[in-house]
């Protein structure tokens, strides 16, 4: 189990080193805005229903 853990840390700061930190904050900057963009959609469309429902 402690190797499995090891091998993942070692992948994930190769990640770190080969990406550089600015592109990684973009990455999850980006995922932060397609989740807000997929809520915001759910929203709408849960708004739509329940107009739907109501006439």
């Amino acid at each position: 189990m402690k190797k499995n853990i090891f091998l993942l840390l070692t992948i994930f700061g190769i990640f770190i080193i080969a990406y550089g930190e600015n592109n990684i904050k973009n990455i999850f900057l980006n995922y932060e805005d397609a989740y807000k963009y997929y809520v915001s959609n759910l929203n709408s469309v849960y708004e739509i229903k329940n107009e739907n429902n109501i006439l």
